[in-house]
């Protein structure tokens, strides 16, 4: 497989990470309000016990919103792009490369200062062939942290959080036909690559609650390894391997979530 310069394999990453975010912009949005219609938290509840006629400070609705929500948004989990290609060097597998922005959804609980987080990040699974073999990729992050409000004032939320994040890319190859005989099989076969990443996490959060019912959020953390090498598994088998994690160590989240009020009429 040709070798890309860093700079062309930096422009097409972000060329891919820019289509996708356009594509996926809409679709972010929509869930959102989908989740806050379906779902009603206790920041809502707190909102509707106020009086009749009462409005709403920005100060006030911080206090709501440090509650139970549900946000979405996007994360940058920077990772060594070319890592599979490294592994298949000298194979005819069609390799793909690894990508450093994720779509994530996550869900926020908060009692008396304290906050617990669990969000779930993913990559559209993304397909490459030759003539006699297709490979498929998907990766997934899936991150449990524990925090506290540090600082709540006015429509500011800011809380420092430990955590655990487990990161997974699962590369498959399969012959590209259909059909084929059993010899034509066993001599091309299926590879079967799971690799996962185990870190730590320690950060900060922040949230920013906006006059028309929207919060914008914003994290970033850095993650040390809890193991330098990747494990990396077959559909049964543990590899051994010597390469290093292709997974660097901080990340950064925009996030989005919304808590309108409904009306009481």
């Amino acid at each position: 497989m040709p070798r890309l310069s860093k700079k062309a394999l930096l422009t097409r990453s972000v060329d891919r990470a820019l289509r996708y975010m356009m594509t996926s912009g809409t679709t972010l949005l929509g869930v959102i309000a989908l989740l806050n219609m379906s779902v009603p938290c206790l920041a809502q509840e707190n909102l509707l016990a106020k009086p009749s006629g009462t409005e709403d400070s920005v100060a006030d609705k911080s206090v709501a919103f440090a509650q139970n929500h549900f946000y979405l948004g996007y994360r940058y989990l920077p990772v060594e792009g070319d890592f599979v290609d490294g592994l298949l060097r000298g194979t005819e597998v069609p390799a793909l490369d690894l990508h450093s922005f994720f779509l994530t959804l996550g869900y926020s609980w908060y009692r008396d200062g304290w906050f617990a987080d669990l969000n779930f990040s993913l990559v559209l699974s993304e397909e490459q062939s030759t003539d006699s073999l297709r490979s498929r990729l998907d990766q997934n992050s899936l991150e449990a942290r524990l925090g506290y409000n540090l600082i709540r004032k006015g429509p500011w939320l800011l809380s420092p959080y430990l955590g655990l994040r487990r990161t997974t890319y699962l590369h498959l190859t399969v012959p590209q036909a259909k059909d084929l005989d059993l010899n034509s099989y066993l001599a091309i076969g299926e590879l079967d690559l799971r690799i996962s990443q185990w870190t730590a996490t320690v950060g900060v959060q922040t949230r920013l609650l906006t006059q028309k019912g929207w919060s914008v959020g914003l994290d970033a953390a850095y993650m040390p390894h809890l193991h330098h090498r990747p494990i990396i598994r077959g559909e049964e088998s543990r590899i051994r391997h010597n390469r290093n994690t292709p997974l660097r160590q901080f990340t950064v989240a925009l996030t989005f979530s919304s808590f309108w009020k409904p009306n009481s009429n």
